[in-house]
């Protein structure tokens, strides 16, 4: 509660009526007092609680319970090389036997520490408006921990915490830290002992001051109505957050929006139109094939396929008999490829032979046609490709024994 007055009084303004830009002196001196009140209201308060738990220790020892933060080692590491084992009792603890018992939690610790830092970054960033620059976070987190580990320290991330904490004490460069650097250092010379009589009670009120005025709640409704999908994403984050951890929260928020963004990449639009007495088949996906995709492109053509074989079975007529036919696939809107998307096209490819179908590909972008002229190369897929459709469909006429019309301009209209 004292905290949430002490930040109540950051929107006071003492001696109101005094508008002009030099006030009298002791209006001056007040707004200061009061400024650096409320700056200070973090350290006031822990210095106060403390205070108050070694008084009521002193005097009156055994009519208070107070949970405390516990003695602490004074004075600063020793510098040596990194830590490599350690002996208990009798028995020797080697680097390679802490490596086999901590197994994949070596790498998760890491991965949490670099997604909190960054998390965290970007979440201050938003609110105060500056950008963060990824790679030199990383870098700073890497420098800090291979000097961290010649003076026997603990791993070092990013703190919500902590940096909410700096946030609400208006600190605005990283400036800060070195000051902080400097208080902790002189705690530990000299301060360590009073740091026993520190409430636990208090740090944590202390953090939660500083947390709950992050949450932006007002973003929520707007989430909803702009794309609730992300507020999905949201949600589950928070619930993990509070049910089990900040660190599996984020984790699992991060997993849930990969999906929910790879989840398109698997279903790509299939648009397929038949000309020229059912001769020309023209299939065009509408964005990039990768793996997540590709069995989605085998179930799109074995629908069309069906429709083939339907057709020619009920209407005969209507399909050419014993008759080459065409199959124009546009690449124009699709971005990429990798080697499961040239399997499943090798196997439409063979699929559509089967039916008297040639398989051509027309306009492809560099980053798709690389891939394709390889596995051409190779052998992988058998197909021919061209630039651009009339000369796909002169080729296609080329190899029939009697031209065919040549469709209309109004072909490609469906673009």
């Amino acid at each position: 509660i004292s905290l949430l007055l002490l930040r109540r009084l950051r929107t006071v303004t003492l001696f109101s009526s005094y508008t002009s830009t030099q006030p009298p002196i002791f209006v001056r001196f007040a707004r200061k007092w009061l400024w650096v009140t409320c700056i200070s209201s973090n350290a006031i308060i822990i210095i106060l609680a403390t205070l108050f738990v070694f008084l009521t220790n002193l005097y009156y020892p055994d009519c208070f319970d107070y949970t405390l933060v516990g003695p602490i080692q004074s004075g600063l590491p020793e510098p040596g090389l990194p830590f490599v084992g350690f002996t208990t009792g009798n028995e020797t603890v080697t680097l390679l036997e802490m490596t086999k018992s901590l197994g994949s939690g070596i790498f998760i610790v890491s991965f949490l520490g670099i997604l909190e830092s960054i998390a965290i970054a970007k979440s201050f960033a938003r609110k105060n408006g500056y950008r963060v620059n990824t790679r030199q976070e990383l870098l700073a987190i890497g420098v800090s921990n291979v000097a961290n580990s010649f003076l026997q320290g603990y791993p070092i991330t990013g703190s919500f915490s902590r940096t909410a904490v700096n946030s609400q004490s208006n600190v605005a460069t990283p400036l800060g830290g070195l000051f902080t650097s400097l208080i902790v250092i002189s705690a530990l010379l000299f301060l360590s002992p009073a740091f026993q009589f520190i409430p636990q009670a208090s740090l944590a009120a202390l953090i939660i001051s500083s947390i709950i005025f992050n949450f932006d709640y007002r973003v929520l409704p707007i989430l909803f109505k702009v794309k609730k999908s992300d507020l999905l994403t949201v949600m589950i984050t928070i619930a993990i957050c509070i049910l089990i951890s900040a660190e599996w929260g984020i984790i699992i928020g991060i997993i849930f929006s990969l999906v929910l963004s790879l989840w398109p990449l698997s279903q790509p639009k299939l648009k397929t139109k038949f000309f020229n007495d059912n001769m020309l088949l023209i299939a065009r996906f509408d964005h990039g094939l990768n793996f997540p995709s590709a069995q989605t492109i085998l179930d799109e053509f074995s629908i069309i396929l069906h429709k083939i074989d339907k057709g020619r079975n009920r209407t005969p007529e209507l399909w050419p008999h014993n008759a080459k036919s065409c199959c124009i696939f546009d690449m124009a809107r699709i971005w990429q490829v990798d080697f499961s998307v040239i399997e499943a096209l090798d196997e439409i490819q063979q699929e559509l032979s089967k039916r008297g179908f040639d398989l051509y590909m027309i306009r492809a972008t560099p980053a798709v046609l690389g891939p394709l002229k390889r596995a051409l190369k190779l052998a992988i897929i058998k197909l021919r490709y061209f630039n651009d459709f009339n000369s796909a469909w002169d080729d296609f006429q080329k190899r029939l024994p009697v031209a065919v019309v040549e469709p209309s301009t109004k072909t490609l209209q469906y673009e």
